[in-house]
């Protein structure tokens, strides 16, 4: 998949160009879009071209096989050495997938001309970027510019696998950091938020009784989000617990249900655009050592398939617990435009208390994550500020209604969703 042989072609495997085409047709007509995964670093050392180059420098060939330093550090660093960059962008990622060398302008062209053509022929709507910060950054600049002259309302988000927050943001859209250029990219996946939610569900409790004290324990979503001054829009971000080169979800949190579904209530009600990986709706596990453990088949749709986890029956209680926890919560943010489009406003972290509004003119919805191992009965007047309002609550999961504001029982280890009213 990451080691194209042919650009014009789908795998053999998969079908043919005509059945995407198709494939993306029915798409359309389930009200679905469909996003390209597109790889412009390089391709495979199998690739057709590469029999028989076109010119000398249309991979980077080094005189002894050289891999990439695999860190951003040196691109975004104003004192890095040119020896530095130059192996960072040039350098392979791995024996079977050569660099291509984004500064000849004919590979420029072929690369464009490509993604023109595909856009045009299946109707695919979006663009995720792979490996974005190894590619050639003018280029790239230069590829969305063209691109998005042909097809306006195109968006692209780029896949942004560094650390840090300032790194991540380097390779976002819009003039960010002092950079002095814009990468005319929409959104990043946002490796950042995924590592501070993992941190604040994993770590213990903390023991604070003094409430001056940070309750560092929670704190890592909350210092996170409270770094989006550094981006043009962070809403634009796509959020996520795993992919397909990371260990899934379920098995990082040690197949632990209640911290699944703080991760997932997390994802689906924050300022961000949500990414949920198969198989999450009902607790797949797998270390990603090697791919392949994350990357099987869902279990069923196939008439040889001995289960069906599409069809209740076929699905543990917990599979049927998390398939139903999740569907309700994402069908609920489907259906608000609060959680899609909504303000947000995050109360610093307090008894081992998360809590954080999404709001609009019309609607006010209350997260609150507890990670004590015993209930805790919640004072809005600590959240007076969005609560001052409102005397009624309704826990959108359970439907459980509160008459009193002032009585809201979060349960040990829970994270608890309330749609407030007067």
């Amino acid at each position: 998949g990451y080691s194209a042989t042919d650009h014009y072609e789908i795998d053999p495997r998969l079908g043919s160009n005509d059945l995407y085409k198709k494939f993306v047709g029915e798409c359309h007509r389930k009200g679905m879009k469909v996003i390209r995964d597109l790889v412009h670093n390089h391709v495979g050392s199998e690739y057709w071209i590469l029999k028989d180059l076109p010119m000398k420098d249309w991979i980077h060939d080094w005189d002894v096989y050289t891999t990439s330093t695999y860190n951003c550090e040196p691109l975004i660093d104003p004192y890095s050495s040119e020896k530095d960059r130059k192996r960072t962008l040039n350098g392979w990622l791995y024996t079977s997938m050569p660099d291509l060398n984004e500064e000849n302008p004919f590979v420029q062209k072929y690369l464009t001309q490509n993604s023109i053509w595909w856009l045009e022929y299946a109707g695919i709507d979006a663009i995720r970027l792979d490996t974005y910060f190894y590619n050639n950054q003018d280029y790239m600049i230069d590829w969305a510019t063209q691109v998005k002259s042909e097809f306006p309302n195109l968006t692209i988000f780029a896949e942004t696998w560094v650390k840090g927050i300032s790194n991540q943001a380097f390779f976002s859209g819009g003039n960010t950091v002092n950079r002095g250029i814009d990468s005319k990219i929409d959104g990043i996946t946002d490796f950042q938020f995924r590592e501070s939610l993992l941190k604040m569900i994993n770590q213990k409790p903390a023991e604070w009784k003094n409430k001056l004290t940070p309750n560092i324990s929670m704190n890592p979503v909350y210092s996170t989000l409270a770094c989006d001054f550094i981006y043009k829009n962070p809403a634009n971000n796509v959020v996520f617990l795993d992919n397909h080169d990371l260990s899934r979800i379920f098995s990082v949190l040690d197949k632990d249900i209640n911290k699944l579904k703080t991760a997932i209530t997390v994802l689906l009600t924050t300022n961000r655009i949500p990414q949920l990986y198969y198989g999450t709706e009902i607790g797949m596990t797998g270390l990603c050592n090697p791919d392949g453990h994350v990357r099987k088949d869902f279990p069923g749709g196939w008439h040889e398939d001995k289960e069906n986890k599409f069809l209740k029956k076929d699905r543990s209680d917990i599979e049927n617990e998390l398939y139903n926890y999740i569907r309700k919560l994402a069908n609920y943010r489907k259906n608000s435009l609060v959680l899609q489009t909504g303000e947000m406003m995050q109360y610093f972290p307090s008894d081992n208390l998360y809590v954080y509004f999404r709001y609009n003119e019309d609607e006010t919805v209350m997260i609150v994550v507890n990670s004590n191992t015993s209930e805790v009965e919640l004072n809005a007047n600590d959240y007076a500020e969005r609560t001052k309002d409102f005397s009624k609550a309704i826990n959108i999961i359970t439907g459980q209604k509160f008459s009193d504001i002032f009585k809201l029982h979060i349960p040990a280890k829970e994270t608890v969703i309330f749609q407030l009213h007067h």
